[in-house]
């Protein structure tokens, strides 16, 4: 075998269409002794005379240029960049690491489609204001199916510094040759801890600090102003109402980095605004609170949160009632048609087999120490198992659920009479059984107060269920009494329950137009037992 590959790339390379090559030997006047003793012998190459799989040939292996890598990006603070993901830009880009890890997709035309694809290589060089350098990461095909190798490198402990302005680049190479350069990422590096606690005002006067004497009633929307205090290191703030941690992320912005908020506060008293400030590259400061108090009003109601669930896509449940409840599903779900049938409309479907969907809010939506009101259209999947379709967890058992009962076969507006393990709870239960594949409108009401009660009605709390499965809310004659509530801390789930402290009776079903109150918004009773309708969207 003959290495003719310079020969064969000088011709290619030099643009000629033919290639002629012969065999000669290095000198006639050399001879060698055969086996007789003769000691020079006539040569000649004369491939007519052997077979086949003999013959002399040609073997080229085209090799193409990887192409220039994709997809970059350096991991970062998931509140400051989507998905936790840095793009690549020239913008300054702060990152909270001194070794960032870098990201890239390569890829190369030889292993589309190709049953000998070639293990590819990144190379990540990267340069700082100190020192510069490179490290790699691949050897290995993209894999079955697989048109691109996600590749990843992180720069060496020690080389950057708190400050420090970066760029970094990848090549990809396929044993054979480098492929183009990337595009140039920066980066600047952003080490130093945040120290000071943000401010926190009420712009608009309904939650003075302090608060010792409620005036404002539950589920009023108050703004609020959050400000960095003596730090100049702010991208933006955390903050979270009634949550063990903030979570929400809003951006500073103009030139105090302020931020403006809406709180609407659930709880009937004291309601606890915790607020962090994020800086630059993602450090967040420590949590400073804020003591949001309400009082309590004795009839009428207040929307506290809304899911229309008109959205197509993502793992976000939005509030769009204003008090920003948003809420995140998981597991196994999909957005699908909503009740109504029409463009537009969407609703989140749940699946029990693992992993069971579900969604759940940071934070809990209603007070369930005084009257509220919950309310869902379902559809269910099957009648197989119970099913809970809204809930609010306390630590051990959930405070309320709107489910399916398999032992009873039918709907049920449930409540526990206290957060402990096998609790006993208190069903108001629909007067029919729940079919199958039909959208259901299912509103609850804990009734505390005369207002919400019949006429001649002393019961310290009556619990309601009205159905609906197309021709209007209707009162279920089922109307226990409850005189047992306690404060749920947990958030509100969708598609799921709490028994004896874990999660279970996950909905094989759809849910849509999801609903929060304060109070009882539907129309007072008429007389006992109960009648009544009611217009909950």
């Amino acid at each position: 075998m003959f290495d003719v590959t310079s020969m064969v790339a000088q011709i290619a390379g030099g643009g000629s269409a033919d290639l002629t090559m012969g065999l000669r030997t290095p000198s006639e006047s050399l001879c060698h002794s055969d086996s007789s003793g003769n000691n020079c012998q006539w040569k000649k190459f004369d491939s007519g005379s052997i077979s086949s799989s003999d013959r002399p040939f040609l073997s080229i292996e085209y090799n193409t240029t990887p192409n220039t890598p994709g997809g970059l990006f350096t991991n970062g603070s998931p509140f400051l960049y989507s998905n936790g993901q840095i793009p690549c830009n020239a913008n300054a880009n702060y990152v909270n690491d001194a070794t960032p890890a870098m990201h890239a997709n390569v890829s190369d035309a030889d292993d589309t489609g190709s049953s000998q694809p070639q293990p590819l290589t990144a190379t990540f060089r990267w340069a700082g204001p100190a020192s510069s350098g490179s490290v790699s990461d691949g050897g290995r095909t993209p894999g079955s199916g697989n048109t691109t190798l996600a590749t990843s490198a992180s720069v060496p402990s020690g080389k950057l510094a708190d400050g420090d302005s970066v760029t970094w680049s990848v090549v990809a190479n396929d044993g054979i040759v480098n492929g183009a350069a990337s595009a140039t990422c920066h980066l600047t590096i952003d080490t130093t801890p945040v120290t000071v606690t943000p401010g926190i005002t009420s712009t608009d006067g309904l939650y003075p600090p302090g608060g010792s004497v409620p005036t404002t009633p539950v589920g009023t929307p108050g703004a609020f102003t959050l400000d960095p205090g003596t730090t100049t290191d702010v991208a933006g703030y955390l903050y979270g109402l009634n949550a063990s941690t903030p979570w929400k992320f809003v951006a500073a912005s103009g030139t105090g980095n302020t931020a403006a908020v809406a709180i609407v506060p659930p709880v009937v008293g004291d309601n606890n605004l915790a607020v962090q400030i994020v800086g630059r590259g993602g450090n967040l400061g420590p949590v400073q609170t804020y003591d949001v108090i309400t009082g309590h009003g004795t009839t009428g109601s207040v929307h506290l949160a809304q899911y229309h669930m008109n959205v197509t896509g993502g793992t976000t449940v939005f509030d769009t009632a204003g008090g920003g409840h948003d809420g995140k599903a998981a597991g196994t779900f999909s957005w699908v048609g909503g009740h109504t049938g029409t463009s537009g409309d969407d609703a989140l479907h749940f699946d029990s087999s693992s992993p069971s969907g579900y969604a759940v809010t940071q934070e809990p939506v209603v007070d369930t120490r005084f009257g509220y009101t919950v309310s869902a259209w379902v559809k269910l999947d099957d009648n197989a198992a119970l099913y809970h379709v809204l809930t609010q967890d306390g630590v051990t058992s959930e405070a309320f659920a709107l489910e399916y009962l398999k032992g009873n076969d039918r709907w049920s507006f449930s409540v526990a009479e206290s957060d402990a393990t096998s609790p006993v709870i208190d069903h108001a239960l629909s007067d029919a059984a729940p079919r199958v594949g039909v959208w259901t409108h299912l509103v609850g009401v804990f009734c505390a107060d005369p207002s919400c009660l019949a006429p001649g009605d002393t019961a310290p709390g009556r619990l309601y269920l009205y159905v609906d499965t197309g021709s209007g809310l209707t009162l279920q004659a089922s109307q226990p009494t409850f005189s047992s509530p306690w404060l749920s801390t947990g958030g509100l789930e969708f598609g799921r329950g709490k028994f004896n402290g874990s999660e279970a009776n996950y909905l094989n079903g759809t849910v849509d137009e999801v609903h929060a109150y304060w109070g009882d918004p539907c129309p007072q009773p008429a007389a006992a037992p109960a009648a009544s309708t009611c217009s909950i969207p």
